[in-house]
């Protein structure tokens, strides 16, 4: 029984980091492809600081990889299935 507890909090905290709209921005536009968090930062209108900061948040609970190339490091989804979560959220969203 704990073990399942113990299951369903994590899976709790890990809801818990979508709750800010910023983060969905940025798995969305991850959704689309890499990027880097210069390329992020210009996308969604925010600081650098800001930007690292939510992406930390993300990579913490495992929506997002970070993939160094060269001097940059670049952030992708961490599975096919945040992309598939992504879409179902769409498709909740449209039957509103």
């Amino acid at each position: 029984m704990e073990s399942i507890l113990s299951k369903l909090e994590g899976m709790a905290e890990r809801l818990r980091v979508l709750g800010h709209p910023v983060r969905i921005q940025i798995l969305l536009e991850l959704d689309e492809g890499s990027k880097n968090v210069g390329e992020l930062t210009e996308l969604l209108g925010i600081a650098q600081p800001t930007m690292s900061q939510h992406l930390s948040i993300l990579r913490s609970q495992g929506w997002v990889v970070k993939q160094r190339r060269a001097l940059h490091a670049y952030y992708a989804l961490a599975s096919e299935g945040v992309t598939i979560m992504l879409k179902q959220l769409h498709v909740t969203m449209e039957q509103d």
